[in-house]
């Protein structure tokens, strides 16, 4: 017969083939969002470098700290109970607890005594009278 049939290589073939990226190249991707949205991005970064943004901003993540504590330190995921009164009355002395809690462990660990005043060695020399 002849000889077997091979594809012709062109320039295009003889790109790298398609897989993970050779070592110490990195493979990398734009994405681009629609003009609307990357409007409403960049009015949304102008904002929040208003300082009256900022101290809202503040507010709101100490209260959530506050309520990941609650919920993460002292397994409190659900109230007891369904009427918004008597889960107010569970929620005020858990926060209190909370908060003696936070007080106790900045409280110094020891009482500072100030060191005694040291003795005197055995080789110096008393005086005498």
């Amino acid at each position: 017969m002849g000889r077997p049939l091979q594809p012709d290589r062109q320039k295009t073939d003889q790109s790298p083939s398609h897989g993970p990226p050779a070592r110490g190249t990195s493979a990398r991707t734009v994405n681009f969002l629609p003009r609307h949205l990357h409007e409403l991005q960049i009015r949304n970064r102008t904002d929040q470098q208003d300082r009256q943004w900022k101290q809202l901003y503040a507010t709101r993540s100490g209260a959530e700290d506050t309520i990941r504590e609650l919920v993460n330190g002292h397994r409190a995921h659900r109230s007891r109970y369904h009427v918004l009164r008597k889960t107010h009355v569970q929620h005020v002395p858990t926060g209190i607890a909370i908060n003696i809690e936070r007080f106790a462990s900045h409280a110094p660990a020891r009482v500072h005594r100030p060191r005694p005043s040291p003795r005197p060695s055995r080789n110096t020399p008393t005086p005498t009278a």
